[in-house]
């Protein structure tokens, strides 16, 4: 018996990838860093933010993306923002 198979591209599968995000404590970082996700087409599904009272906050996001381009685009975006010094993908260890 044989079965028709058929793809349909235009159907993405979205996925939930955690950013972490060091940067400046300053006004507006917040917001530019919604902003550069947003604006990257990505849902913003949990955040987590903190400073650390020596002028440094940390922040972890939850999003929502599409795809590893996606991903990749959020992440240069967030990087060019001024003020971030540093954003990596926080992956759990299994174990």
């Amino acid at each position: 018996r044989l079965i028709e198979v058929s793809s349909d591209d235009s159907i993405k599968t979205q996925r939930n990838v955690k950013l972490r995000v060091h940067c400046q404590d300053k006004i507006g970082m917040l917001a530019s860093m919604t902003q550069a996700i947003s604006g990257g087409g990505a849902s913003i599904v949990a955040a987590k933010v903190s400073s650390s009272g020596d002028g440094k906050a940390f922040n972890s996001f939850e999003i929502s993306v599409a795809s590893v381009t996606q991903l990749e685009e959020i992440t240069r975006a967030l990087e060019r923002i001024d003020g971030v010094l540093r954003v990596e993908r926080h992956r759990r260890l299994v174990g």
